[in-house]
């Protein structure tokens, strides 16, 4: 893998995220035998609103929400994001509506 410098780093922060459902091959490694259930975790994941606007501050990201099912040796993997009135509206004018903590 090609080493990254700190700017292209902090750019990577602001890709937006697609959804996904999916289940993920393991690469390496076993997970141990009592470990099964679900964790799942938010985030900023979209920052495009459109080709013209993107959110510019990585606490202004519309949120996705990241769900890990562990069932054995497998894993399903499913990104989607939280579809609040926010995000639903500015997916519709294609640029935020509501006062965002670092774009204007």
């Amino acid at each position: 893998m090609p080493e990254t410098t700190l700017p292209e780093r902090i750019a990577s922060l602001f890709n937006s995220a697609s959804e996904v459902e999916e289940e993920v091959a393991l690469v390496e490694g076993q997970f141990p035998s009592w470990l099964h259930g679900s964790f799942l975790r938010t985030g900023p994941g979209k920052f495009d609103l459109g080709e013209s606007f993107t959110l510019n501050h990585v606490f202004d990201g519309y949120a996705i929400l990241t769900k890990f099912d562990l069932m054995g040796d497998r894993v399903k993997l499913r990104k989607k994001y939280l579809e609040s009135e926010s995000y639903k509206r500015a997916m519709t004018a294609k640029k935020p509506l509501v006062l965002e903590f670092g774009t204007r």
